[in-house]
């Protein structure tokens, strides 16, 4: 107030405190919406957790290899590329589940964690069963001869089925009739 009142501009103290509290109410509506949306990823990524660990155990897998899926624009912040994809960009770094913590994540930690790495991360967590990798476009692949890439510095590269699966333009007969869990 007493700056307006040195710049000869009329004002009260209800104008004043009207103006203060519509800074501070964004601010709190600003940090709830981060709050909730990590909470509401952290939720999301618990619950599909439980479904790979359930999959995998049908599978016969005690420690899932996991990797995140990520938005690959360019929102995509440094910290979820530098965890959740190879240095080339394309091909998903893959994990093993124990390898991957539960919590809040701090910037330049060595391991991603379960629930996302920060406010508003959209990158979701998804295994990678037996039998499955990448394919040069780093999207999921199946092969009889593939295996996940558990190396951080050197994508897997495709095998035949998974060029030719990426070459056609209809789904192919491994989408969409996958190979049974049980052997």
């Amino acid at each position: 107030m007493t700056q307006a009142s040195l710049q000869g501009v009329p004002t009260d103290w209800k104008t004043v405190l009207g103006g203060e509290l519509a800074k501070v109410w964004d601010t709190t509506t600003t940090t709830m919406y981060a709050i909730v949306d990590a909470e509401g990823s952290n939720a999301k990524n618990v619950g599909i957790l439980e479904g790979i660990v359930k999959t995998n155990a049908v599978a016969g897998v005690e420690d899932p290899t996991v990797f995140f899926v990520v938005v690959r624009d360019g929102v995509l912040c440094g910290e979820c590329k530098r965890l959740h994809m190879l240095e080339d960009g394309v091909t998903p770094r893959v994990w093993k589940l124990s390898e991957v913590g539960h919590g809040y994540h701090k910037k330049g930690e060595q391991f991603p964690k379960v629930g996302g790495l920060h406010p508003h991360c959209r990158c979701v967590l998804s295994t990678l069963l037996p039998g499955y990798g990448f394919n040069e476009g780093g999207f999921v692949t199946y092969s009889t001869r593939a295996t996940p890439s558990l190396r951080r510095s050197e994508p897997q590269r495709p095998t035949a089925l998974a060029k030719s699966t990426q070459a056609r333009s209809s789904p192919c007969a491994v989408c969409t009739n996958p190979p049974s869990l049980n052997p």
